[in-house]
């Protein structure tokens, strides 16, 4: 400026990463590990399509987004190679902030989702399972997984079948695990505690 030459120091960081935005997926997509994937709004599994997650995939979204299961998801976790789910600002308090996005919802229809050696964490809802059908076959089978540091509920289940193993449901604003309206459940394993967030 007037011949004056100034310097301001700028500190920005980014990773390069696979992003979705307000997305139906196309049929038996499958997320890798490696990049991670960042979802902007929603997206959707569409009924009679698959969206395979392998093991050590990092999946981030954004505020007020959503992952909708229609179809069946199967997320493949392991004990040395986790899956995580969670909010994409990891700054400051935000990596442990609830309600940082929406949460994974399964709709009407869905059948025959695994999630293995999973983490869910800062969302609203962690899981919200709403398959109601006429059979007692598990809609969701859930292992091994952590669901963590919701603004409401870590798991909500309304007249679904659910079978839930060695699972962590912990640090809710309000229920942590809440079974409606019905359905059928194996809870084998798991620990529920709501301290205060």
């Amino acid at each position: 400026t007037n011949g004056n030459n100034q310097q301001v120091a700028v500190l920005s960081w980014g990773q390069d990463a696979n992003y979705l935005k307000d997305s139906v997926l196309t049929c038996n997509t499958t997320c890798v590990a490696g990049k991670p994937y960042v979802i902007y709004d929603h997206i959707l599994v569409d009924s009679l399509c698959t969206l395979i997650i392998e093991p050590g995939t990092r999946i981030f979204s954004h505020l007020g987004s959503n992952i909708f299961i229609k179809g069946s998801i199967k997320v493949n976790g392991t004990a040395d190679n986790r899956v995580l789910f969670m909010n994409d600002r990891f700054d400051g308090d935000f990596a442990h902030l609830p309600g940082q996005w929406g949460g994974i919802t399964f709709l009407e229809g869905s059948s025959n989702n695994e999630i293995y050696y999973t983490d869910i964490r800062n969302a609203e809802v962690g899981i919200w399972l709403g398959t109601l059908d006429n059979d007692a076959i598990a809609d969701l089978v859930l292992e091994n997984s952590i669901i963590e540091n919701m603004s409401e509920s870590a798991m909500l289940v309304f007249t679904s079948d659910l079978e839930m193993t060695n699972c962590l449901l912990d640090n809710t604003g309000q229920i942590v695990f809440g079974g409606l309206a019905g359905g059928n459940y194996t809870l084998l394993h798991n620990t529920f505690a709501n301290y205060s967030i």
